[in-house]
């Protein structure tokens, strides 16, 4: 539960008292995202009331940092624009006041999963994890990837979030240094830290998602992936009763497999299924995709000495559907 607690001057009334429930923005101005009621007894002195269900409500989901938007020629989906700052939460400043008692309080939240008050913060303050994501298993990003393709990840910098990218030209910096390459550009590094590899001789399919911690995650596929197309006929009736073919409908799916994965990322890959956003890059076709997944259940494996290798396999399709 996400409790805020505040003092009050107590009285010998039973008193229903309004409350206000802000979020800090990033330009400092708080915006009122919620107005409720509490009871008060006789000669209470603590108020305790639990923001879990309405926070939850601006839960981060990827908005402006992971979402669909059309190439410049309008023939393609690519990622958008990362701005400067993130609209919607991944981490801010939340405040609690009753204006009658004159009573506040403050409390960062993070907005990137079920337990928003993550001591992790402490750290990020301190600058001791500079960026809010699992580095294992390392992302592996192709070089040259398709059209609209960014590896991006949100830093703190001791004042906001804030993204950076792998491009050369992105304005936003922050105090944390931008994403470096080093080993010949064989990988991106941040502070010092590896966050991911680069490779040089790209796997014909990647999947990229949204962690549970809420950074970016990037890994690949193999050769031994299928894929197929789906086609859905739409048929009109003439006046003679003659039916026709109107238009088709299309849609590609993918049967992909993992490398033979550890335990700790054989879980990691896991996440695939908590993503709200999910994108494959077609290496061989150089295309960007936006998929859903159809496999409906995952189930954990071990990969014990002597067993056979595990591997992480899942089935996605196409999000777009293509009228011909």
């Amino acid at each position: 539960m996400n409790i805020f607690t505040l003092n009050i001057a107590p009285t010998s009334n039973l008193r229903t008292l309004v409350y206000n429930v802000k979020i800090k923005e990033y330009n400092n101005i708080w915006s009122t995202v919620f107005i409720g009621k509490v009871f008060v007894g006789v000669n209470q002195s603590i108020v305790k009331i639990d923001l879990e269900d309405i926070l939850w409500n601006y839960k981060f989901d990827g908005e402006n940092y992971f979402a669909p938007a059309l190439n410049s020629e309008g023939n393609n989906y690519v990622m958008c624009n990362t701005l400067n700052t993130l609209q919607n939460y991944w981490y801010n400043e939340v405040k609690i006041e009753i204006p009658e008692t004159n009573s506040s309080v403050i409390k960062n939240v993070c907005f990137f999963n079920k337990n928003m008050f993550n001591n992790r913060l402490t750290d990020v303050a301190n600058n001791t994890v500079p960026l809010f994501m699992n580095y294992q298993p390392v992302a592996h990003v192709p070089s040259n990837p398709p059209e609209g393709f960014q590896y991006r990840q949100i830093v703190w910098n001791g004042s906001f979030v804030r993204t950076v990218d792998n491009r050369s030209t992105i304005v936003q910096r922050t105090n944390l240094g931008t994403i470096q390459y080093s080993g010949g550009q064989k990988s991106y590094s941040l502070n010092n830290k590896v966050i991911a590899q680069i490779d040089s001789c790209a796997k014909p399919y990647y999947l990229v998602y949204l962690t549970n911690s809420g950074g970016m995650q990037v890994q690949p596929f193999l050769k031994s992936s299928e894929v197929s197309v789906t086609y859905k006929n739409n048929t009109r009736v003439d006046m003679s009763n003659f039916e026709w073919l109107f238009n088709q409908q299309t849609r590609a799916s993918w049967k992909l497999k993992s490398r033979n994965l550890s335990d700790v990322d054989y879980k990691a890959y896991g996440e695939l299924f908590a993503s709200p956003y999910l994108i494959l890059l077609d290496m061989e076709n150089n295309r960007l995709h936006y998929v859903n997944i159809v496999t409906e259940t995952y189930s954990q494996k071990k990969n014990e000495i002597g067993k056979k290798p595990i591997f992480f396999e899942i089935e996605v399709e196409s999000c777009e559907i293509k009228v011909i």
